[in-house]
């Protein structure tokens, strides 16, 4: 906690952990912890309506700083803030000159994405005695993990311990672990979902803040479960599917700058998780994304505030409001720089409210959880290369694939299916009591007054979930819900952590 009686800047470059601050009584307080903040504060402050429709929702706010308190704010990723002790605030986004990558080929950037994935590692484990990755099988994870343990193994370095949730499902990640353990000469850590079932309720509030993700309990339970083997740090492949993936639209601008044709063809090629390759691709990725953006933008407008209140059938009037004012937010423009390319990553609100989450849960946990994949030196990296370089094979995560040969058994660095963590979440609550013991947050009686949620509307979207919990329909829709309806019961108890 910091207190300054004068005007003060804090910086968050790129993608890092929060600094959460407020103006009290001619002082600027600062924290890394919200709830910290909170508790210092004389008056306890208002709820922000509007940032708890943004939570329920998983939408961005207008205001990027806001909390769920009023008056009380963060540092948006990648700005710098200027705040005085009568609470005028400034913000300005960080100037970033990234230039674009040298021509190389593909095999070639693929080595080079591996070098400096290794020089992070090795800089995340400077001065680490045991360091727990969580790798259940995924092809992010074992990336991790591959190269964790080679540059190890190398440089006399520190432990490294697998730690694996053990769970049955669509995509089922434990055959690849094994191929992953015989591979690595390693012996995971395996726990079972069913073990989180005590985390569940007690995380639906982190640090002050309500947490929105129902696998957060799992979170929980693996960073006890890598304190108990006496790790100092645990690292997570959190991220990677933002920055390595490739982005679909880069096919309708190839389409766009007269490469149709080969545009065309790749997108009916590309193998992705969800689905096969086929010719319906060649709709979905190029032509439809050109026929969207050819309407005018008050149909588009009403296109998006139409699926948004498709997907949130139970919205009451003051979450139906936000819905439609982030339907009729202005798109920016797909970036063409490296220096644009980057500061739209570390700006995207998801990634800014997975940082958030992190250093919530190191508050409430006491310990590091860490991101290397999403390192600043691998955005850097990766924004300075061209898009459809991270497709290179016709895969998504291409590029990481192909630097990984070698490192990773062929069987988990192709793989073409993603484990669904809907099984493991349903596990867990089952062994928190059911569905039936969260039937106090489904009635929503907080949320109803604030005008958030229609509360018989959200009852049968509750009930739905709650008869088939582990076919994928559902979760993100109910269950933040349900944790922001817990965070505002405890608020109204008088709680801030």
């Amino acid at each position: 906690m910091f207190s300054y009686d004068r005007d003060v800047v804090f910086e968050r470059r790129g993608l890092s952990l929060p600094t959460f601050h407020t103006a009290d009584h001619g002082h600027v307080l600062a924290s890394g912890s919200l709830a910290a903040l909170v508790g210092r504060l004389r008056r306890r402050p208002a709820l922000n309506v509007e940032r708890l429709a943004s939570v329920i929702s998983l939408t961005p706010t207008e205001d990027a700083s806001a909390t769920v308190y009023e008056g009380v704010h963060r540092v948006p990723s990648h700005h710098a803030v200027r705040v005085w002790p009568d609470g005028r605030r400034t913000s300005t986004l960080f100037a970033r000159s990234l230039e674009r990558a040298p021509e190389m080929t593909a095999q070639d950037a693929a080595h080079e994405l591996r070098r400096r994935l290794t020089a992070v590692v090795a800089r995340y484990a400077e001065g680490k005695r045991c360091i727990a990755i969580y790798a259940g099988g995924g092809v992010d994870s074992s990336a991790l993990l591959a190269t964790a343990l080679a540059w190890s193994r190398g440089a006399n370095g520190p432990e490294i311990k697998a730690i694996a949730l053990d769970f049955a499902g669509p995509g089922d990640d434990r055959p690849h672990l094994r191929e992953l353990e015989k591979a690595l000469g390693i012996v995971p850590i395996r726990l079972s979902p069913s073990r989180s079932g005590r985390f569940v309720r007690r995380m639906m509030s982190l640090d002050g803040a309500p947490c929105p993700w129902p696998n957060v309990c799992d979170d929980g339970m693996m960073l006890e479960a890598a304190r108990e083997q006496g790790a100092d740090a645990a690292w997570g492949g959190s991220g990677g599917d933002d920055l390595y993936d490739g982005r679909l639209d880069t096919f309708p601008q190839r389409a766009l700058h007269g490469d149709a044709i080969r545009a065309l063809r790749e997108a009916v090629a590309l193998r992705v998780h969800w689905r096969d390759p086929g010719v319906t691709q060649a709709w979905d990725f190029v032509v439809r994304p050109l026929l969207v953006r050819s309407l005018p933008h008050a149909v588009r407008r009403l296109r998006r505030r139409i699926r948004g209140r498709s997907v949130v059938a139970w919205a009451g009037p003051v979450l139906r409001a936000h819905l439609e004012r982030v339907a009729d937010a202005a798109r920016a423009p797909e970036p063409s720089t490296a220096s644009a390319r980057y500061t739209r990553f570390v700006t995207l609100p998801h990634l800014m409210e997975l940082f958030d989450f992190r250093g919530h849960l190191r508050e409430a946990m006491g310990f590091d959880n860490l991101e290397p994949l999403v390192d600043d030196e691998m955005i850097s990296f990766i924004s300075s290369l061209p898009p459809e370089l991270l497709f290179h094979g016709g895969r998504a995560r291409g590029l990481l694939r192909a630097a990984m040969e070698g490192l990773v058994p062929d069987t988990v660095r192709l793989r073409t299916d993603k484990a669904w963590f809907e099984p493991a979440m349903a596990q867990a609550v089952r062994a928190a009591g059911g569905f039936e013991a969260f039937a106090d947050l489904a009635a929503v009686p907080h949320l109803a007054d604030l005008g958030l949620i229609e509360p018989s509307k959200f009852r049968e979207a509750f009930d739905a979930l709650a008869r088939a919990p582990e076919d994928g329909a559902g979760w993100l829709q109910v269950w933040p819900a349900l944790a922001v309806e817990a965070f505002v019961a405890g608020y109204q108890a008088g709680a801030t952590s």
